[in-house]
């Protein structure tokens, strides 16, 4: 969807040596993104690091770290590339970026927070009805969430244009509705996944619930810069593939998870 993208990396040293004359000739935005998922980057390091370092002697004994910082930085990374995905998604039926990211953004916190609210009862009936058949008895509910995460997300990507072209014909305030409850059904799953996550790592190695956060929410703040550079390389088709990998990826980190029971 990128159609002003001509930045090209070669030309920077260029347009650096010939001085602020040549600045109004480059396309910035590019290299704006890049220098503000560098400064993301740095800045989760140290903020992931530096608190580490300060409280070893407090999580020394903690077991299963790697899995938990996996985990919870997968979910960052994918709640965020979905996110700005369907927000592009949506402005092809709602006209302008600023509905969309209204809609959207609405609609995944709104619906994320109903999902994590009834995060632990829906994991107990869904493990519940997952060990009676045979298939998924050896499925726990993140698995069968972040399946279901995976296979609705890309549900949505190709058939949310047929949809969209079937219905653009709808009025403005109609169609800002049926796109808020059609970010329901997959912005409620994406609930769930922290909330489990999180509820595990507090029953069984409390020091580490601070740093599951803060991985969480660095992980966020680069993903919402790193799903465009993406998208300008590989489209944002790959992004909700990815994101949907991701997923999968926190599924089976959450079973290492359970090394520290």
């Amino acid at each position: 969807p990128y159609f002003f993208d001509f930045f090209k990396w070669r030309s920077l040293p260029e347009f650096l040596e010939r001085g602020s004359r040549t600045a109004g000739f480059l396309e910035w935005g590019y290299p704006l993104l890049a220098a503000t998922l560098l400064q993301a980057v740095l800045l989760s390091i140290a903020l992931i690091v530096l608190p580490l370092w300060l409280r070893r002697r407090d999580i020394a004994d903690a077991a299963g770290k790697l899995p938990i910082f996996v985990y919870f930085t997968a979910l960052g990374l994918a709640f965020l590339f979905l996110e700005i995905a369907f927000i592009q998604r949506f402005v092809l039926f709602l006209g302008t970026p600023l509905y969309a990211a209204a809609v959207v953004i609405a609609g995944f916190l709104v619906f994320a927070g109903l999902g994590s609210g009834v995060s632990e009862v829906l994991a107990r009936k869904l493990e519940k009805a997952a060990a009676n058949v045979e298939l998924l008895s050896r499925f726990q509910a993140i698995d069968i969430v972040a399946l279901a995460i995976g296979a609705l997300a890309l549900l949505y990507l190709f058939g949310l244009p047929t949809l969209f072209d079937h219905l653009i014909f709808l009025p403005e305030g109609l169609k800002l509705a049926l796109a808020f409850f059609l970010i329901a059904p997959l912005a409620f799953l994406m609930g769930l996944p922290f909330p489990l996550g999180l509820s595990r790592v507090s029953r069984r190695s409390p020091a580490l619930v601070p740093w599951a956060w803060g991985v969480n929410g660095c992980a966020s703040v680069m993903s919402a810069v790193l799903a465009q550079i993406l998208a300008v390389h590989f489209g944002f088709t790959a992004v909700v593939a990815l994101a949907a990998c991701l997923y999968l990826l926190a599924a089976a980190a959450f079973r290492g998870t359970q090394q520290v029971e």
